[in-house]
């Protein structure tokens, strides 16, 4: 990958870590808002192999549990789960088709929400089953439908950037 291509993905990084807590805490219903960094990692993955999505994962976890102060290792281990969701989801098909692309990350965020509900649980949250199921399975659509207008950029992004049609980094 190139230099721009790293910045590009720093820019955007930073934009997932922000945006949930400026632009989208006005954009919420119900209290809802996007898991951002989600949506980054799981397009990542769709285009890539599996050790550069793990290790990109793992960074943006750890970068973000430091900036969120939640348990060290929370959002780390989600989304390290969402990746290995996302390729074994997405194995064997094409990537052309934005309702498919929006179907792998309403299940990906679905089963990623999940995980992380059921480790803050764990971890001793004081989250009621309702609210549970509320988040997960309203951050799973919100995602689903910020995927959809966002999968022109999503796709020209990873799949047709810079003369590297069709590889995979």
């Amino acid at each position: 990958m190139s230099i721009v291509r790293y910045l590009s993905m720093a820019v955007i990084f930073i934009f997932c870590l922000i945006a949930p807590g400026t632009v989208f805490y006005y954009l919420s219903p119900w209290g809802i808002r996007p898991d951002l960094m989600m949506i980054f990692i799981i397009c990542f993955s769709l285009y890539s192999r599996v050790r550069p999505a793990l290790a990109l994962a793992f960074v943006t976890g750890v970068l973000t549990d430091l900036y969120i102060g939640s348990n060290l290792g929370l959002y780390t281990f989600t989304l390290c789960c969402v990746v290995l969701v996302s390729i074994r989801l997405q194995k064997g098909w094409e990537k052309e088709g934005r309702a498919l692309v929006t179907g792998l990350v309403f299940a990906a965020t679905f089963v990623g929400q999940g995980v992380m509900a059921l480790l803050a649980a764990l971890s001793g949250f004081g989250w009621s089953l309702g609210e549970g199921v509320k988040m997960v399975c309203g951050v799973a659509v919100y995602n689903a439908l910020l995927v959809l207008l966002i999968y022109p950029w999503v796709r020209r992004f990873f799949w047709e950037g810079r003369g590297w049609k069709g590889t995979r980094y």
